[in-house]
């Protein structure tokens, strides 16, 4: 078991450390082992493996890392948090016994010797939209965080705009910005688009079900985390959304949690111009609840695009945006 993720453990540990969570960071401890291996296991790390961590406090998270990963490199803000940090890795990662490296560095030693084993670990005190990840890393890498509330979107959009992009992220994130991120046409926004524009994203299932006669019986584990709205998966299965609720977090934020896969993809080459790309959904959203012609008055644009002058920006698909940039672009 991980420690930290007992309540009262934590509690413990904070009071002897001098610690209080700092609201306005977003610093909302994950108390829930079974939410802890999700997102372990939905990242599929392999000892080749490099993985960014933004944000990790204490620990918790970086620790069952550090069991699966080659290599982790932890980028924290708080520098309250990075002397515990070197308090609970200095020695050894809470049992994993084998020493660790950690660096308060904001650019990398010209002249490292330690050993393969002291380099597993490298913590960072730096926020990650200043973080130069090129210094860093220069191949292959995976991201996997409990990131703050606030921070999601910039951090989305930082690592989906970076050239060497990462191949997978493994975010948990507040449920209603989970969705916003994979909506459909309907319920489209700028992040959603920004997202799915680039990457396919999806909200991390507690697994598939078969079809059964006894529908709304729901199997008996881990009730809090089912939701009751399912979706198909396309093969008569039903899919159930891992919901992670407020109480797996001391102190407990307002709302529950998701877990969301996003998958970094050359989706559209067409859209050459990203900047001309966002300033076109920019401008039809600063009327959302409007009509797309009084935002875009561009009526040729929207003929050429097949786009209904009387349709809403949230009703257009990935595609639709592409058609009006295209043709606004000519």
């Amino acid at each position: 078991m991980n420690n930290l993720t007992d309540p009262n453990y934590l509690k413990s540990f904070l009071k002897r450390s001098g610690l209080k969570p700092r609201h306005y960071l977003g610093q909302n401890f994950l108390v829930d082992e079974s939410v802890l291996a999700k997102i372990v296991t939905t990242a599929q790390l392999k000892k080749s493996d490099t993985v960014l961590e933004v944000g990790p406090g204490i620990g918790t998270l970086t620790v069952e890392l550090l069991k699966r990963a080659g290599k982790v490199i932890a980028v924290e803000k708080d520098e309250r948090m990075m002397q515990v940090l070197r308090g609970t890795f200095g020695g050894s990662a809470a049992g994993i016994g084998e020493r660790l490296a950690l660096s308060g560095r904001t650019t990398p030693p010209n002249d490292d010797t330690r050993s393969a084993d002291d380099q597993r670990l490298t913590v960072i005190h730096q926020d990650i939209l200043k973080f130069n990840l090129g210094q860093y890393i220069q191949g292959p890498y995976k991201v996997v965080a409990n990131i703050p509330y606030y921070l999601t979107s910039h951090l989305i959009r930082y690592f989906l705009g970076q050239k060497n992009k990462p191949r997978l992220l493994v975010l948990m994130v507040q449920k209603e910005v989970g969705e916003r991120v994979v909506a459909k046409p309907g319920k489209l926004s700028i992040l959603g688009i920004s997202v799915q524009a680039f990457a396919d994203a999806e909200i991390v299932q507690r697994r598939s079900i078969s079809p059964s006669p006894r529908r709304g019986i729901l199997p008996p584990a881990h009730p809090r985390h089912w939701i009751r709205r399912v979706d198909g998966d396309g093969f008569g299965n039903e899919q159930l959304p891992f919901i992670v609720p407020k109480t797996s977090f001391w102190p407990q934020p307002e709302v529950d949690s998701v877990i969301i896969k996003i998958t970094p993809k050359e989706k559209y080459p067409e859209i050459a111009d990203h900047k001309l790309f966002f300033s076109i959904v920019k401008q039809a959203f600063a009327g959302k609840r409007k009509q797309i012609k009084n935002t875009i008055r561009n009526s040729e644009a929207l003929k050429a695009a097949g786009i209904d002058p009387k349709a809403r920006p949230q009703d257009l698909s990935i595609e639709d945006w592409i058609k009006l940039y295209q043709a606004i672009r000519l």
